[in-house]
């Protein structure tokens, strides 16, 4: 298995951004400031791609089409087979920020591992 050069590029790319954040956040770099870091980048990337599932899934296209029901009862113009879905709108690919998520949620388990050691 092959991983691509770009993809280690962006993950550490990802891990100095972790360290600039520590160090202008708390002058200083720790490793409990790297874990409590890490853990913030890790769930804003997890969350990231969950929401992106979800919208390629077609919840909201649902939602959408609800509403538009609702607040388009006096004005017939508006048609529901024009309005395009969210799901077609959204071509973002959820699996890099899964990827880099996950990796970032082991290389924080790893830090807290040795913290406790």
């Amino acid at each position: 298995m092959k991983v691509p050069l770009k993809k280690i590029g962006i993950f550490f790319i990802i891990q100095l951004a972790i360290f600039i954040t520590s160090l202008l956040h708390n002058s200083k770099v720790t490793l409990m400031n790297y874990i409590n870091i890490t853990f913030y980048f890790a769930s804003a990337f997890l969350l990231s791609a969950l929401l992106i599932y979800v919208i390629h899934a077609g919840f909201f296209d649902i939602v959408t089409k609800g509403f538009t029901k609702a607040f388009s009862r006096n004005n017939e113009d508006i048609k529901l087979a024009e309005i395009t879905p969210l799901s077609k709108l959204v071509a973002i690919s959820q699996k890099a920020l899964l990827l880099h998520g996950l990796l970032l949620f082991i290389c924080m388990v790893v830090a807290l591992i040795l913290y406790y050691v």
